[in-house]
């Protein structure tokens, strides 16, 4: 129940009077209840709103426990699935690059094993192919330098009484003996070290042989065979000078022999042709004797015949 005088009001509150400040409105003099001061009050020392506080407190802690629990276990999660996603890539992309990498690398082997090796025929078959000329570049190992053919000749007489190999070059003034011949001056040190034991003097020099310009085309491509074949015997006798062993003599010895037959059966072969086919085929009997005898006169007489050859092929091209 609620009491009201002129200017003061009272609550009645469970049986008991208490007094409540108030103020006037300015505009038709009503009373206002300001009840914050005493709501505040109450509010705070009352037990039920005490109570209720405590078990909303309660709960919020209780709901934030549980509510941490769950991230901890769902940024696990997370982590496992982005490491299992990278590895996953990482598989997939290593198995990609060694697939591409076995596509390009290896596609000549495919195709050797499938076709028996016809794309490395046709990849060397669509390379420019230089044309074979007369031209050959040698080095020779010279013994000196002479003014008179007859100063040369006893020079040489006197390489070959010592076992060695010798000719006189008669092409040239001053007149030249060589004693030696390679494809190159490596090919050419086993004979240095054997003439320079024996006390001889060495100079080693490289030539070039040029061909003159009015070889007709059909005498070419017969000599470009004769010179394939000197080159041959070449390495032949460099290989066993360095105690090596050749292979092929025998295939070598027939492609000399049947040259030499086409040779000789030509209408316009001349006698220096002759001659220079002959003088490879007693090459190539000192090389077979060697490799049966094993001795080694037998292939000094075969760097003696290698010699003449190649100063008959340069009288026939120069």
């Amino acid at each position: 129940m609620v009491e009201q005088n002129d200017k003061k009001i009272t609550i009645v509150v469970n049986g008991k009077e208490r007094d409540v400040h108030h103020r006037y409105a300015s505009s038709d003099n009503e009373n206002i209840i300001d009840t914050n001061d005493w709501y505040v009050e109450h509010q705070v020392k009352h037990p039920r709103f005490r109570d209720h506080r405590l078990r909303r407190s309660y709960f919020k802690k209780n709901t934030q426990k549980k509510s941490s629990r769950f991230p901890k276990k769902r940024n696990n999660t997370v982590i496992k699935q982005v490491w299992v996603s990278a590895l996953t890539a990482l598989s997939i992309g290593a198995t990609f690059g060694f697939l591409m990498l076995a596509l390009f690398t290896g596609e000549e082997s495919v195709l050797d094993n499938a076709q028996g090796k016809e794309a490395q025929v046709n990849e060397v078959a669509s390379l420019p192919v230089e044309e074979e000329t007369l031209e050959l570049a040698i080095s020779l190992i010279q013994g000196g330098a002479f003014e008179t053919i007859e100063s040369a000749n006893q020079a040489k007489e006197h390489f070959i009484n010592g076992g060695y190999a010798a000719v006189v070059d008669e092409t040239e003034q001053p007149y030249r003996l060589y004693i030696g011949l390679g494809t190159n001056k490596a090919h050419l040190q086993p004979l240095i070290s054997a003439y320079e034991a024996d006390g001889e003097d060495t100079y080693v020099k490289d030539l070039s042989v040029i061909p003159r310009e009015e070889i007709t085309e059909e005498e070419i491509q017969t000599l470009i065979e004769g010179k394939q074949l000197l080159l041959a015997f070449m390495m032949d006798i460099k290989r066993l000078f360095n105690e090596q062993a050749i292979e092929d003599h025998d295939t070598l010895s027939e492609k000399l022999f049947e040259w030499k037959a086409e040779l000789e059966h030509k209408e316009d072969v001349n006698q220096k042709q002759i001659d220079f086919a002959h003088t490879l085929q007693q090459t190539d009997g000192a090389i077979q004797a060697y490799v049966d005898e094993n001795r080694r006169e037998h292939l000094w007489e075969a760097e003696q015949f290698i010699l003449e050859a190649f100063l008959l092929y340069k009288k026939i091209i120069s």
